[in-house]
């Protein structure tokens, strides 16, 4: 059984300056409030800010604005309680949940994504995360670079809910460091499932889940690493299902090779399989 821990406290405001706003059906382009609200997230972010995002249908979305030393990125989903503003706000606009459609993809570093909400008695009660998406990561063969100095916690990540396989499945957490570790990447209070894997990890450092309820999902193991696995921590989970076999993979075979794997030539790559620890779950 999991350690249970207290809900957090909710985030503050952020300084005055640096607080922008999203809600589906917004009509403005400068997000400076709910009453002049953007409709999506604009395609060029601001380093240091903050951009509240209230309930509604959003794309995809790929976060590629350019590192500024370390200065973070915060997608926060709107609350009642927490939510920057009180201009044009209103209760409808953060009882719900943000959905995107696609996949949230990192191209550069330091990003923090909040859902901000989620049952904390039944981690496998979707709708009650703040932000729902089908899946998330990063690819250093996509972007020439893997993005580091991830957050991602209170999300709903996969599709649909059911417990049947299906070919479209693809993964609830990829990091494709490949020639470069992706470091720094922790995934939090979330809830991954419908998906192949759970995390596919070809190249990483630094990496944590927890507190997550994490399955159903179909592979031939659940959170996978290849070419670098170091330092991983996975502890404080909930696995479910969480390794059935994928039909649009024949060599998994609808059987179990481990839950969580470590794969490949340990002696290939300097620390690749070092210091990660697995516990609590």
């Amino acid at each position: 059984t999991p350690t249970p821990t207290p809900t957090p406290t909710p985030t503050p405001p952020p300084t005055t300056g640096t607080i922008f706003y999203i809600r589906d059906g917004g009509t403005s382009s400068s997000c400076s409030d709910w009453a002049n609200a953007c409709d999506t997230l604009p395609a060029t972010l601001q380093r240091g800010a903050t951009y509240y995002i209230a309930d509604g249908t959003y794309g995809g979305y790929t976060f590629d604005d350019p590192n500024s030393g370390t200065s973070v990125i915060t997608i926060k989903k709107a609350t009642i309680a927490d939510h920057g503003t009180n201009t044009g706000w209103q209760s409808t606009y953060g009882d719900g949940q943000a959905n995107f459609t696609g996949n949230l993809q990192f191209a550069t570093d330091y990003w923090v994504i909040d859902g901000s909400t989620r049952n904390e008695a039944v981690w496998n009660d979707g709708p009650s995360y703040g932000i729902k998406t089908t899946g998330v990561g990063t690819n250093y063969f996509w972007y020439g670079h893997a993005a580091d100095n991830v957050t991602i916690k209170y999300l709903d990540i996969g599709a649909d809910y059911g417990f049947q396989d299906s070919d479209s499945y693809g993964e609830g957490v990829y990091l494709g460091g490949f020639a470069e570790a992706v470091e720094n990447w922790l995934v939090q209070r979330s809830y991954i499932h419908n998906v192949s894997a759970l995390g596919q990890h070809a190249g990483v450092h630094n990496v944590t889940y927890e507190y997550n309820f994490m399955g159903p999902s179909w592979s031939k193991s659940g959170i996978r690493h290849q070419g670098r696995g170091s330092s991983v921590t996975i502890r404080y989970n909930i696995f479910r299902n969480a390794c059935q076999g994928h039909i649009s993979d024949p060599t998994a075979g609808y059987s179990c090779t481990a839950i969580v794997g470590w794969y490949g030539n340990a002696g290939s790559n300097n620390e690749n399989y070092t210091n990660s620890q697995v516990y609590g779950n």
